[in-house]
């Protein structure tokens, strides 16, 4: 973070990673030229921040596309609450904190159960296979390492009870992160890193959760204890959440929104036109 509570950015080493370097010959190749017909956005107001910046042009932010469910299910009831870890799991998602996380919150609680979802388990071998000697072990472990299609991803989504995204926070201060878009969708609370756009996210729709401070395994677990000590309250956050989502996201929002941009260019075109006549 900036000093002044702003994102301080530092762009790679262009022999590493050179798309920071792309990005702002592209903006100075676009730069006073006339293009009515060209809109960049994005679904994230940081990450259009940063386009902006690093283009030295405008980019806006269209409404996600992820409708939620028809019918969203508060989370609570009877019995253990469902912790999960979904997703093409990486590096940059945090997941070598996994074990420790699970190990250190099935020590101390005997309230929960976990869902562990990897979609590439060659992707991360160690983890994984500390993970699968654990599951064997202790009944409250369950792994899944299918590719999730649309069935079976809705079906890990509606298993979980709270969603946990240990992500790596300079990864995920402009990055979008989908799983946290679809967790408020569905109303179902979430543990996410602080200063990211997934705890901004969080904060906008005032969905239920927390958020962690630290990389660290014991400040995602003191995270998810404080989220299941008043699980309650924090279902009921996420089930408001899922309305206003519904309200102001969706295939139909981001389509009008999209109109709306080149139809209010079209109509700046046309007066040009006519100014100039």
């Amino acid at each position: 973070m900036a000093a002044d509570g702003g994102i301080a950015l530092a762009p790679r080493d262009p022999r590493v990673d050179a798309r920071a370097t792309l990005y702002r010959f592209t903006g100075r190749q676009m730069a006073g030229k006339h293009l009515p017909e060209l809109h960049l956005v994005t679904f994230d107001h940081t990450s259009s921040e940063v386009y902006s910046l690093l283009l030295g042009t405008p980019v806006g932010t269209l409404p996600l596309p992820h409708r939620g469910p028809a019918t969203v299910r508060r989370r609570g009831g009877a019995g253990p609450r469902t912790v999960a870890f979904l997703g093409h799991q990486r590096g940059e998602k945090g997941f070598h904190f996994v074990p420790a996380i699970a190990r250190q919150l099935l020590a101390e609680r005997s309230d929960v159960r976990l869902l562990i979802h990897n979609a590439l388990p060659a992707g991360m071998p160690e983890p994984q296979l500390a993970l699968r000697a654990m599951a064997a072990d202790d009944a409250r472990i369950v792994l899944d390492e299918r590719p999730a299609g649309p069935a079976i991803w809705q079906d890990l989504l509606d298993r979980a009870d709270l969603i946990v995204c240990p992500y790596l926070v300079d990864r995920f201060r402009a990055g979008y992160s989908a799983l946290a878009s679809e967790a408020i969708a569905a109303g179902i609370p979430l543990v996410v890193p602080e200063h990211t756009t997934l705890s901004r996210l969080l904060q906008d729709f005032a969905g239920g959760g927390a958020r962690f401070a630290e990389q660290r395994a014991e400040s995602v677990v003191a995270a998810i204890s404080r989220v299941l000590d008043d699980f309650n309250t924090h279902a009921d956050l996420a089930a408001v959440a899922a309305t206003h989502w519904a309200g102001t996201m969706g295939p139909d929002r981001m389509v009008a929104a999209m109109l709306m941009r080149i139809g209010a260019s079209t109509m700046a075109q046309r007066a040009s036109v006519r100014l100039a006549a």
